[in-house]
């Protein structure tokens, strides 16, 4: 019989918030499937996920929270955000603006609900590299500003470039907060 049958699963949930449209739902998508659909669908509300994995010895299932960028969901964060352990910030490289509003917006309003979980900065959409206008010294800004984003990683959802090493850092994070 499997010693991991024994230890039971710690369950983590996970917030995936951004702007509409910087590709979280993609992003979760490739993740969990392996796959990349190219037409877009917002979510309405938040679309809730589960993914189990190891760490260590210890099975782990990530809660996964993607919740919708429009602003006319703001009333419902603070269920979306209640009891996350972590949160991805997910942006667009391909945009300034959804940077600059993971730090005016989506940083204080998990914060405020949340408290002080670890985050990871999302540089999304890297496979549009004539495209990209955010600079390196803007995410240096964000970054030591926001002391709690504790990783930074560029993604794409179309290549698959650090997908799912973004899922396991978060996972990683929390983990090692855990109580011993």
């Amino acid at each position: 019989m499997s010693v991991l049958k024994h230890l039971s699963v710690q369950k983590y949930k996970v917030i995936i918030a951004g702007d509409i449209g910087v590709g979280k739902t993609t992003l979760v998508r490739k993740y969990l499937t392996g796959a990349f659909k190219g037409e877009y669908l917002a979510t309405i509300g938040v679309e809730v996920s589960t993914k189990n994995l190891l760490l260590e010895i210890s099975p782990i299932q990530l809660q996964l929270w993607d919740v919708a960028g429009q602003t006319a969901f703001q009333r419902f964060r603070k269920q979306f955000f209640e009891y996350a352990r972590g949160a991805l910030l997910v942006f667009d490289l391909t945009s300034l603006k959804t940077l600059t509003n993971i730090h005016h917006s989506w940083i204080p309003s998990i914060q405020a609900i949340a408290g002080g979980i670890p985050f990871v900065l999302v540089g999304n959409k890297a496979d549009l590299r004539s495209e990209i206008v955010v600079k390196p010294h803007d995410i240096a800004k964000i970054l030591a500003k926001n002391r709690r984003i504790i990783t930074y990683l560029e993604t794409s959802a179309l290549t698959g470039k650090n997908v799912e090493q973004t899922f396991i850092d978060i996972a990683t994070r929390i983990y090692s907060l855990r109580p011993l």
